[in-house]
């Protein structure tokens, strides 16, 4: 038993993540409510602690930023970035309190899906700030 390795704990997964801010602000990163990093420079890499698979995730920014670059997994989300959640449940990349982006591990296999369901009618009517149905 001891050091044995379960079917749970074989399925978790790391995830590197780098964040690029377009201006240098004090902030704080959270993942899933637990402090990850706090810090001020314009951009910064750490891998997550061990995340459950298809499990929706919640990385959040708290200061005043704006985020210019979000890769997961060495996945450069590209526009995902403006989906994020601010303040009063806007969608954006700015915020001068808390940004908050959902995702799901593994990164590609979600990230593939949400791309693809970008214009679905859930997206739509989470676009439209009538709900948020995460894939």
């Amino acid at each position: 038993m001891g050091g044995e390795e379960t079917a749970t704990t074989q399925q978790m997964i790391r995830v590197p993540i780098q964040i690029d801010f377009k201006h240098k602000s004090n902030y704080k990163i959270t993942l899933n409510q637990e402090t990850v990093v706090e810090h001020s420079q314009t951009s910064i890499g750490f891998d997550t602690h061990w995340l459950e698979p298809k499990r929706l995730q919640a990385l959040t920014i708290h200061g005043n930023v704006e985020v210019s670059k979000l890769v997961l997994d060495g996945i450069d989300t590209e526009y995902f970035i403006h989906h994020g959640f601010v303040n009063g449940g806007y969608r954006g990349n700015q915020t001068t309190e808390n940004l908050t982006y959902y995702f799901k591990v593994p990164i590609w296999r979600w990230y593939i899906e949400w791309i693809q369901h970008d214009n679905s009618y859930f997206r739509k009517l989470s676009k439209a700030h009538q709900g948020f149905l995460p894939l």
